[in-house]
């Protein structure tokens, strides 16, 4: 889709700086029919004319970069789809604007004009092209360049990794399960995908996977509140090294818990396995284990 803007040519002189949109340029320079019309790109190249130096090439690309920019974001799109209304989106956030719409049973509205429009988008490989090329090249702000490089990074590192994970790598599909859960590397947090990945690494037998989903489970995070299974999976990550769980079941054991007896010997035999650092996965950091040692102390260890 393409558009053509025209501005009133006697108005270009008002402007003191580069607009950052051709459409609020044409909101500043003119609401009225121009008598004299010309393109947007004769618009730019007389305003370069007057622009001071130090823009260096930031006005040529001002009209370009910022026609990629996603609405809903703010950003550039690392995967651009252009949606009914004619405009560029990146994918995920126009798909969680369609899903609220659906889910609210309100109509889908266009971000860019508030008009009714079809849920239906297509990737636009061409803009997606563009838009790496300006990155490449540095023709645009610097932030927002750094900006999507910085995300196509984390983009990268989770479809490698996704990649790994499908095929069966328990230590990869744990990584997935924390970046789902905090809401890292580009991720937004969603603690039900967490918790599908975390169990994925238990059932694998990675012992840190087996902690995490005994955690999810006994607070109920993504899933059912599930205290026994909780206990089973503490349990199974302990005797498989996992000083994370020791040091949880060691808790467990101290004070007890409904369906878990105290147990106090078995909490000092914990303990002293996670701050003589014997787990095969220590995960636990300073701190973590400095209270572990003081904890053991407590217990007269």
């Amino acid at each position: 889709v393409t558009h053509t803007c025209t501005f009133e040519s006697s108005r270009l002189g008002l402007l003191d700086m580069p607009p950052l949109d051709v459409w609020s340029a044409e909101r500043v320079i003119t609401l009225e029919l121009p008598l004299e019309p010309v393109r947007a790109e004769d618009a730019f190249s007389s305003m370069r004319a007057v622009l001071p130096s130090p823009l260096g090439s930031l006005d040529v690309a001002l009209p370009d970069v910022w026609s990629y920019k996603c609405v809903i974001t703010q950003e550039l799109p690392l995967e651009p789809v252009r949606a009914e209304d004619g405009f560029l989106y990146e994918r995920a956030a126009l798909r969680r604007l369609i899903m609220e719409a659906r889910r609210r049973d309100a109509p889908l509205r266009s971000p860019h004009t508030n008009l009714p429009m079809g849920p239906r988008f297509r990737l636009d490989t061409k803009a997606k092209r563009r838009i790496e090329m300006l990155v490449r090249d540095g023709d645009g702000p610097k932030d927002l360049l750094t900006d999507w490089a910085h995300r196509r990074e984390d983009l990268d590192e989770v479809q490698k990794v996704t990649r790994k994970a499908r095929q069966g790598d328990p230590r990869a599909m744990w990584l997935l399960g924390g970046w789902w859960q905090y809401g890292e590397n580009g991720l937004r947090a969603n603690a039900r995908r967490a918790v599908d990945w975390y169990r994925k690494s238990a059932i694998a037998q990675y012992p840190p996977g087996m902690a995490c989903v005994a955690y999810m489970m006994e607070l109920g995070l993504g899933c059912r509140k599930d205290t026994a299974e909780a206990m089973r999976w503490w349990e199974l990550a302990a005797v498989a090294g996992c000083d994370v769980a020791k040091l949880r079941l060691a808790e467990l054991c101290a004070y007890g818990c409904p369906g878990f007896p105290a147990n106090m010997a078995k909490a000092k035999l914990m303990l002293r396995e996670v701050v003589g650092r014997e787990s095969a996965y220590i995960q636990l950091s300073h701190e973590e284990l400095e209270c572990a040692s003081l904890f053991l102390e407590e217990l007269g260890g």
